[in-house]
């Protein structure tokens, strides 16, 4: 028998919420190594990150020591329901954006429709949690969903340990990851 997905989505959000900052940040230094050596990010030309919120992993070292001359790196920006993703640099400015989520100024270059169908493009995908088949649970709004419906690229959802293998039943729409790392 499965929660009902929003019961579930409030006690994974209230566990995350609860964690340490020190926690927070040994688990997102681990994530990082385990990203920075995935056999995904060898093959892939460009790499679409998240800007954590609420205790979420923070990417923020895998960018640092990856070689953005090799690899583009974008960030979603949150524009009429929809995600644009804003090809981002060491230079780039940001901005508190919807939902409160740290989102790059729209005036740099967007991610191509090409590069959007690209098996060279790497999608880092938070979570709420990831149940076995690799579907996402997340805020329930389907926003993330239909960025990924039309992408071929590698889907990594990044998640906590006690955020994988949730047990909820996925819907038609919902996006499987890939592969899921977790620490």
């Amino acid at each position: 028998m499965y929660l009902p997905k929003a019961e579930l989505r409030q006690t994974l959000l209230t566990q995350r919420r609860r964690l340490s900052k020190a926690y927070v940040q040994e688990a997102s230094a681990q994530l990082c190594k385990q990203l920075l050596t995935h056999k995904f990010l060898k093959e892939c030309q460009r790499v679409v990150a998240y800007s954590a919120i609420d205790n979420e992993l923070d990417l923020s070292e895998f960018i640092k020591n990856i070689d953005t001359a090799k690899h583009g790196v974008y960030y979603p920006k949150y524009i009429e329901n929809h995600y644009q993703f804003v090809l981002v640099n060491s230079n780039s400015r940001w901005i508190n954006g919807h939902f409160h989520v740290a989102e790059p100024q729209h005036n740099a270059p967007l991610l191509s429709d090409e590069d959007r169908l690209s098996e060279s493009t790497l999608w880092l995908v938070p979570g709420i949690g990831f149940n076995a088949d690799k579907h996402r649970l997340g805020y329930g709004k389907g926003i993330y969903d239909r960025a990924l419906e039309s992408t071929d690229g590698p889907k990594l959802g990044c998640c906590y340990e006690f955020q994988h293998n949730i047990l909820f039943q996925s819907d038609p729409h919902d996006v499987a990851m890939t592969d899921i790392c977790w620490v």
